[in-house]
């Protein structure tokens, strides 16, 4: 696969992703076992989505870059957020009785987002 392909499939993942923490976080969290959230929660929730729609903006317009320094931020940015998202959600399994089946793909999805970013990543 094209790593300009790849960067539209991430984007689109990640425009989605942003998108149901910005509209509807509660919503967006009751995916990972979160019964209910806080002002303070459901504030950070956005936050976290807008972060995420920011990353899959900067994906889907510069994946034709020919400014290879600048991709690779942008992989690099990518690769943090997935994987770093991913560990922290495996980590807090622990802290939530049950994890709707949806929750679980998501994370698989982010781990291996992450690690196809690393790939690109290691290409010269």
């Amino acid at each position: 696969m094209k790593r300009s392909t790849f960067m539209l499939i991430s984007s689109i993942y990640g425009l989605l992703l942003g998108a149901i923490l910005v509209i509807s976080p509660s919503e967006a969290m009751k995916t990972y076992g979160y019964t209910s959230l806080d002002f303070l929660h459901n504030d950070l929730s956005i936050h976290l989505g807008l972060l995420v729609l920011i990353i899959a903006a900067y994906l889907l317009i510069k994946r034709n870059s020919e400014n290879q320094e600048l991709v690779n931020t942008i992989l690099w940015m990518n690769f943090i957020a997935t994987i770093t998202g991913a560990l922290y959600d495996i980590y807090a399994l622990k802290h939530i009785t049950e994890m709707p089946t949806l929750g679980y793909f998501d994370i698989g999805l982010r781990l291996v987002i992450g690690i196809t970013t690393a790939f690109y990543l290691k290409k010269p």
